[in-house]
């Protein structure tokens, strides 16, 4: 369904700020068209309008004269001095126990926003016309009668209101007749972006605003535990929301309203297309929904998951079927952002079990209140109910009709409870911290910090139980690079690893944590390969593809790892000679392959140039017991490429590399190098020689362009920089439009897979 928010005037689009005090979004409401619930939706959020408990708004209706003087003082955010004028009666037909007294009489002798009758009367339960009603809102705005308009009641009133737009899509033919609902909708809706008398638009007036804000999810809780707080794009934590706001807000951007305690009073939201889909399919560059919906995204796509920010091209390996996701358009029509994971407001994980044992899909569906028709996705492929196992978690998503399956499990200590161990909604462990679904409360509120426990988790990372480590231990398997380990299904931990762990960098590891601050790595050494890889048949010799089977490609015996996509493969069945080992669950599935330098992807690509340096080394003592030593040439390489200079101590590996050629390197993980390639040159190439902005055609067969390609400009002697673009397609494309005559380097031929690595624009 493709979600459009009402188009808004610029003006209206700046006074929509007001959203916090939402209650039931309009989009509930059955008698409301589209050109009234955005308004609707904001003034919900002041909490100046509300529906009904049956589902309606009923816009028809009218509004009595006490009514509306509660909503121009909630309006003008008075409703906290009505304690000062509830005891007191000064209109005989509004007694001090009538419900709406402190507003009257608020409104009347301190607001000075409307006066009763000639007989000493309210009337307060008589319906408000449109000329008592727009004579509040104008007096509310700071303008007094006889002063900043002619004393003739009330024709002067209702047109120095035309003035100041507040009758902007109203329309009467009698000013004593009884305003609608409808119509006190638009009017104070009009009202928050009227200049006042003090000068500014009314809305000015309420807080402190921010432009450009991300909605990423309604449905978060804030440090102090409050419910329903709001996560932004780019903020760490969550803010509370002074009521909360509607669900179809979020993947919207606008303008945001806080108070002094950074506190969320409003959200305006920009004029925004945006489209619900389930992922059934992620192959950089497109996504396919189940639905058959295809999208072609750049590289550098927002994808807001668990509400942190990342490309999408560091991401799309990773993304499991089944996931819903929601699109944000630009202008243009192409995918700006999306929001990944729950956007329909269900995060109590009550639709989420641990599996007790084995079961079948009939009871499985029970179990979960799911469709009988239901699908089962494992990290991106789809299985049977005879694959589960006891301690699976299964979610089940009841807008795509699928059930996620995670055999996620994280053995650790419960280092944190927030707010507490009893009632937590999240966690820490191994130093990172975990949202905690409210079904998993039951089996957390039972440890204390420091219990040494299992911790199961959804598909998509939050903590749906934990055991103790007596009844269920594990050791998973990770990719460890730069403090960060990664799984393979997508989850991540920041580590520190304690002294006595021993892995370096691109390698293998298992993890394990047994007391508080202290992450031990042990390393992993892949088993061999056993056989050649079917990519169709899912089979790596007698063993079965694991359902996120991740795939690294290195050089040499001790080279580092480097994981590449399954579009970097170019062959569907990979010989056994061409891997170097595996990596297998608790199932004997393979959940990791190394290749030997399949993808040419290992390597640093660049210019080289040679130098030396005299060291002095060590030749022993002389007879006096003083040190000998001896002076000797060590020979130095550089790659100089888009990421700068990167310097090798020159060995026998790299001894054929010759002074300003085209090389690429691939090192160890002590920084040496192991593996040495020397670049062909593609010469005299035209802009027809690009196919697209993805592949070149080099002696008449097209080659892929790397997606880490160096582009140099000759003239200038420097390389373009792809983080001043907006993708690695622009980036090509602006090549092709500053030059009309290229070389291309490439490592090896396209039948083998290779890639043309350095473009240089002559």
């Amino acid at each position: 369904m493709v979600i459009i928010m009402r188009k808004l005037a610029t003006w209206v689009l700046a006074a929509a700020i007001v959203v916090s005090l939402f209650v039931t979004p309009s989009a509930a409401f059955s008698d409301v068209g589209a050109g009234l619930s955005g308004k609707i939706e904001v003034l919900q959020m002041l909490g100046i309008v509300n529906g009904f408990s049956d589902g309606t708004f009923r816009p028809n209706g009218t509004l009595t004269r006490a009514q509306f003087c509660k909503m121009a003082v909630v309006a003008l955010g008075k409703e906290s001095e009505i304690g000062l004028f509830s005891g007191y009666t000064y209109y005989p037909d509004v007694r001090s126990s009538h419900w709406a007294a402190g507003y009257v009489n608020l409104a009347v002798k301190s607001l000075g926003i409307i006066s009763g009758f000639p007989d000493g009367t309210f009337r307060p339960d008589s319906e408000i016309n449109y000329a008592q009603a727009i004579t509040i809102i104008v007096r509310a705005l700071g303008y007094a009668d006889g002063v900043d308009y002619a004393l003739k009641w009330p024709q002067s009133n209702l047109a120095y209101a035309a003035q100041l737009g507040l009758l902007d899509g109203i329309s009467y033919s009698d000013s004593m007749k009884s305003m609608p609902r409808s119509d006190g909708v638009t009017l104070f809706f009009n009202m928050l972006f009227a200049a006042t008398k003090a000068g500014g638009d009314f809305i000015d007036s309420l807080g402190e605003t921010r432009d450009d804000a991300v909605i990423i999810s309604v449905t978060e809780t804030a440090a102090d535990g409050t419910k329903n707080a709001v996560l932004l794009a780019g903020e760490t934590g969550a803010i509370k929301s002074k009521n909360p706001m509607p669900q179809d807000y979020v993947g919207m951007k606008g303008k945001l309203l806080l108070d002094k305690k950074r506190v969320i009073l409003a959200f305006i939201p920009e004029e925004t297309t945006m489209k619900d889909i389930t992922l059934k399919s992620s192959v950089y560059p497109t996504i396919e929904g189940i639905g058959g919906e295809k999208y072609t995204l750049a590289s550098d796509t927002r994808i807001y998951i668990n509400g942190v920010e990342k490309k999408f091209i560091d991401v799309w390996l990773d993304m499991a079927v089944g996931t819903p996701l929601r699109l944000v358009f630009n202008s243009a029509g192409g995918v700006s952002y999306i929001i990944a994971g729950n956007t329909s407001g269900s995060a109590d994980g009550s639709n989420t079990l641990v599996l007790p044992g084995e079961v079948t899909h009939e009871t499985l569906c029970a179990m979960l209140g799911a469709n009988t028709g239901a699908k089962l996705y494992m990290y991106n492929t789809e299985i049977k109910a005879s694959d589960l196992k006891r301690y699976d978690v299964v979610t089940y998503n009841k807008a795509s009709n699928i059930i996620l399956v995670s055999d996620f499990k994280l053995s650790g200590v419960l280092e944190n409870a927030y707010p507490n161990v009893t009632a937590p909604t999240k966690i820490n462990t191994f130093g990172n911290e975990f949202a905690v679904l409210e079904s998993a409360i039951s089996t957390l509120s039972k440890f204390k910090v420091g219990s040494s426990l299992t911790f199961l988790f959804t598909a998509d990372g939050k903590v749906a139980a934990a055991y103790d480590r007596s009844v269920l231990s594990v050791r998973p398997v990770g990719f460890y690079t730069g403090n960060t380990v990664t799984f393979f299904n997508g989850i991540m931990l920041v580590v520190s690893p304690g002294e006595n762990s021993l892995v370096k960098d691109n390698s293998f590891c298992t993890v394990v944590s047994n007391k508080i601050g202290d992450v031990s790595l042990n390393n992993y050494s892949v088993a061999a390969g056993g056989g050649k890889l079917d990519l169709n048949a899912g089979t790596l010799g007698q063993r079965k593809l694991s359902p996120f089977a991740a795939f690294f490609d290195t050089v040499g015996e001790d080279g580092e790892y480097r994981m590449v996509g399954g579009s970097d493969l170019y062959l569907n069945e990979i010989p056994a000679g061409g891997i170097r080992g595996v990596v297998l669950d608790d199932l004997n599935r393979v959940i990791a392959v190394a290749f030997n330098d399949l993808t040419g992807d290992c390597y640093n690509y660049g210019v080289s140039s040679l130098t030396s340096r005299d060291v002095e080394v060590s030749q022993g003592w002389d007879a006096g017991g003083k040190p000998i030593y001896t002076t000797m040439q060590e020979y130095y390489l550089t790659i100089t490429n888009q990421s700068g200079s990167t310097e090798y101590k020159a060995n026998t590996i790299t001894g054929a590399a010759a002074h300003g050629s085209y090389i690429g390197i691939a090192k160890n993980k002590a920084g040496d190098p192991v593996g040495y390639v020397k670049l062909t040159r593609a010469g005299e190439l035209t802009r027809d020689s690009f196919s697209g902005n993805e592949s070149m055609l080099i002696n008449g067969g097209l080659m892929k362009i790397s997606q880490e390609v160096g582009v140099y400009v000759e003239a200038t002697g420097s390389y373009y920089k792809l983080s001043d673009y907006a993708s690695l397609a622009t980036m090509i494309s602006s090549a092709r439009a500053f030059g009309s005559s290229f070389d291309a380097y490439y490592d090896r031929t396209a039948d083998k897979g290779g890639k043309v690595r350095i473009i240089v624009i002559k």
